[in-house]
């Protein structure tokens, strides 16, 4: 991020608190005209700040600072106008306070955007952010983070699947940016799985309690053990009041399959565990099974697989292959 965005930033939040001085409205004005960009960018922040619930909060009163410094420049009266004419010497100092009442406003208050960025490749990633929530990210996934002070705001961007353990906080609040949903944090652990080539964004909440809504939809609030699927084609959210666990597999290694088709779950868990486990026959894609496993190697649940169903075991390389007569 330049530093003009920076600015930029921050004069959006100062506009959306209330603090903004007129030009300082006039400048966000320009910028929004400036490129279609923009005022999407703008409309995003005015989104979060009126869904958050955010208020203003006047910690340094910059307007009644620099009152200060005009008063002993000027001083007006209705239909009169009095000068005070300054010698260098005071003229000096009236400029050396100006730039001494911007500097103090900048370091203390408009302080800039922190960020902060990971992502992963063909494995998974643990990682701790910087206000001590944690993102366990899936493959191929990436987060980026970031504090806007001004705003009381942190915000993560999302691209591919993540699972959240936020750290709650009343003066900040935690929204996640998945394509065109909008995730606030309620105090709670969640899994979001967005990525850019599918249709589907899916919510799933395990603890606590989260609000996702876009632009033009108040979305849905979900609890624990709920999850909901955003369709960004019909723009619209499907909440599922029983959340499939199988989804937190890639972060915890929890698998409940109840009655589950044999092909369902040799791709869950080949997509999980990077492995190659492969059914040799068509015949054994709808043998049925109800089991669970709890962080147990690929070898070992395709042990229990073959002597569930009464299956042989061929190994090659790293390869391995369920053979059977199949299931009526």
């Amino acid at each position: 991020m330049k530093p003009e965005d920076y600015d930029i930033v921050d004069l959006i939040g100062k506009e959306l608190t209330g603090e903004a001085t007129g030009e300082e409205k006039a400048h966000v004005d320009r910028w929004r005209m400036a490129h279609a960009e923009n005022e999407k960018e703008y409309q995003r922040f005015l989104l979060v700040f009126q869904k958050s619930g955010l208020s203003s909060s006047n910690e340094f009163d910059t307007e009644a600072a620099w009152k200060k410094v005009q008063s002993r420049i000027s001083l007006t009266q209705p239909g009169k106008t009095r000068t005070i004419y300054f010698t260098w010497a005071r003229l000096a100092a009236a400029i050396a306070l100006v730039a001494i009442t911007a500097l103090l406003v900048l370091v203390l208050r408009q302080q800039p955007v922190q960020q902060y960025a990971v992502s992963t490749g063909t494995s998974i990633l643990r990682d701790t952010l910087p206000d001590g929530s944690m993102a366990f990210l899936n493959k191929e996934s990436s987060i980026t983070y970031a504090v806007n002070r001004s705003l009381r705001q942190r915000t993560v961007k999302l691209k591919g699947e993540a699972f959240f353990e936020v750290q709650h906080q009343e003066e900040q609040s935690f929204v996640i940016e998945a394509q065109e949903v909008l995730i606030q944090d309620i105090g709670t652990s969640f899994n979001v799985q967005a990525y850019p080539d599918k249709d589907t964004i899916t919510i799933t909440v395990r603890t606590g309690q989260v609000r996702a809504f876009t632009p033009t939809s108040d979305g849905v609030i979900l609890d624990a053990g709920q999850s909901a699927v955003y369709s960004r084609t019909s723009k619209t959210f499907h909440k599922l009041e029983k959340a499939d666990t199988n989804v937190l597999a890639y972060q915890n290694k929890v698998f409940t399959f109840n009655n589950t088709d044999l092909k369902t779950i040799v791709e869950k868990i080949n997509e999980v565990y990077g492995s190659h486990i492969i059914l040799h026959s068509p015949a054994l894609n709808n043998c049925r099974v109800t089991v669970n496993f709890n962080n147990e190697d690929p070898d070992a649940i395709a042990d229990i697989l073959a002597e569930t169903l009464r299956l042989t075991i061929i190994r090659e390389d790293d390869r391995i292959i369920l053979n059977g007569e199949g299931c009526k």
